[in-house]
């Protein structure tokens, strides 16, 4: 009896027996439902599901601080008041589609979940029909056969296809699901990145989270999680993986992600998930707390006691707890010493709060920078490939690699590393930008990811704000760039310089 590989295409639930003594499973590929039409000279075609994610402008009203004149008592005051703003925001939109796929002559086979063979479509009948059905890939189509598993569940006149192996490669059944991060609710994706040139890394996983997990890792061409290992026991390793420089891996316990993982631009990496962190209560320098409610929700309280926030959680790995903050409008993530926050008014992830007790940054004694933490060969193309690419987008010409502004940037970096800041340089003569990120393809890529805010316009003393780390990258007068970094409690701090500077008042970028 031939074995059937691990693609199956369930159809429309009219097919399944209702008999509860065929409990029997079905493999791990998510059943997705599909359509069979008949098409030209004896081909056939199959309308199969297909989830899109496209984006979509939204409006929102923000309550913010303005200065405006008054006269009370017969004297023109100065008073702050608090003013409505609508602004728009992109978000993503999931939508399901259908995918027509057209299968030769000769290259499939018809039957009933009987093995009954038929001819439903023959090209000699004149009327069109549209029948559902199952799709199923076998080895050898010539000798097609309903495995158990399905025959045990299925209707006997229910119509199944039967496709060579491959068939469907890279269609809309791999049973990939778009990139989310993993999270829900008001989650917003990740910019979209360019594909730069990347190194390849060595990765090694090791499982100390005291569950069983399963393992993934984010195919960017595709926007789909890529199962590598569906159970690593506690305590087990996975056999090394070889991956790009750049790459996202996660763990999953259930449907839910306890930790995740980028690989940096080194030839080994080691990822080791741990437990997942035990937060209940968070405290804050200055006297402000996190508190947790229940199993879902906290509350933010200022120095005094009071609320100023209710939050919802979405996420708790071994790194943080995310949440999301409705009447604010923002993620907010607590991770062991900081507590950081994004929005659509912020770029990026930025700092909220230190955690009480956390010890600041130890300087470095000397003017050396502290160990690893200039950019190598790979960061540098990673860098530069990323500012390319954004800038032949729009016309700019390509800029080139300076090893003194990467010098002049390393500095910065170094100085802000030893004093725990992340500001940028007063009286400079370059252009400059800053990002608190993993890997040089997640800075770049949080500089890029603002391309979606800038529509043409002039810069002035607001909008930079806005989409100046992106207009910056693509200003055409711009030449050279050069780029440090530094590490400090376990983050990383990039800075990069560009010459001649950018984002001029009164001028566009190109």
């Amino acid at each position: 009896m031939l074995r059937p590989v691990c693609r199956v295409v369930i159809a429309t639930a009219c097919l399944i027996c209702a008999s509860s003594e065929a409990q029997v499973a079905l493999p791990d590929t998510p059943p997705l439902p599909a359509l069979l039409s008949r098409g030209d000279g004896g081909s056939i075609r199959l309308t199969l599901p297909r989830v899109v994610m496209e984006q979509k402008e939204v409006q929102y009203s923000v309550q913010v601080p303005a200065i405006v004149e008054k006269t009370i008592a017969g004297r023109t005051v100065r008073v702050t008041v608090m003013q409505e703003q609508v602004r728009t925001k992109t978000v993503m939109d999931r939508k399901v589609v259908g995918e027509e796929v057209e299968v030769s002559p000769g290259q499939f086979d018809v039957r009933r979940a009987s093995g009954e063979s038929i001819q439903i479509l023959s090209s000699g009948r004149s009327e069109s029909r549209v029948v559902p059905v199952i799709v199923l890939e076998v080895e050898q189509i010539d000798q097609p056969q309903v495995p158990p598993f399905l025959a045990a569940v299925l209707r006997p006149d229910a119509v199944v296809v039967f496709l060579p192996v491959g068939a469907l490669a890279g269609g809309p059944a791999d049973g990939g699901v778009p990139n989310g991060d993993g999270q829900q609710g008001g989650d917003a994706p990740a910019p979209p990145r360019p594909q730069p040139q990347q190194g390849q890394v060595t990765l090694s996983v090791h499982n100390g989270s005291g569950r069983e997990v399963s393992v993934y890792r984010v195919d960017d061409g595709k926007q789909s999680e890529v199962l590598v290992q569906r159970s690593l026991g506690d305590g087990q390793q996975m056999t090394p993986q070889t991956c790009s420089e750049g790459s996202r891996w996660f763990a999953k316990a259930g449907d839910r992600i306890v930790s995740d993982f980028w690989t940096p631009g080194e030839q080994a990496a080691t990822w080791r998930i741990g437990p997942l962190v035990d937060f209940t209560t968070w405290d804050c320098q200055g006297g402000e707390r996190f508190r947790r409610l229940d199993d879902r929700t906290w509350r933010h309280y200022d120095r005094n006691g009071r609320s100023i926030g209710m939050l919802y959680e979405e996420e708790r790995t071994d790194q943080w707890v995310a949440m999301y903050d409705e009447g604010r409008e923002m993620w907010v993530r607590l991770m062991e010493d900081e507590a950081i926050y994004d929005s659509a008014a912020s770029n990026g992830w930025q700092t909220l709060a230190m955690r009480a007790g956390a010890a600041p940054p130890v300087p470095q004694p000397g003017p050396a920078p502290a160990a690893n933490s200039k950019l190598t060969k790979a960061e540098i193309a990673v860098m530069l490939d990323i500012h390319n690419q954004a800038r032949r987008e729009v016309g700019a010409p390509p800029v080139a690699w300076s090893d003194g502004m990467a010098q002049y940037a390393q500095r910065w970096a170094d100085k802000l590393a030893q004093e725990g800041k992340l500001e940028h340089r007063q009286n400079s003569p370059y252009g400059e930008n800053l990002a608190m990120a993993k890997t040089a393809r997640d800075a770049a890529g949080m500089w890029y990811g603002e391309k979606d805010k800038y529509g043409g316009q002039k810069m002035d003393n607001q909008n930079f704000l806005v989409f100046g780390h992106y207009t910056q990258m693509v200003w055409s007068g711009t030449a050279k760039i050069g780029c440090g970094k530094a590490t400090v409690g376990g983050r990383t701090i990039w800075v990069c310089n560009y010459d001649p500077p950018g984002n001029k008042i009164g001028d566009k970028p190109y």
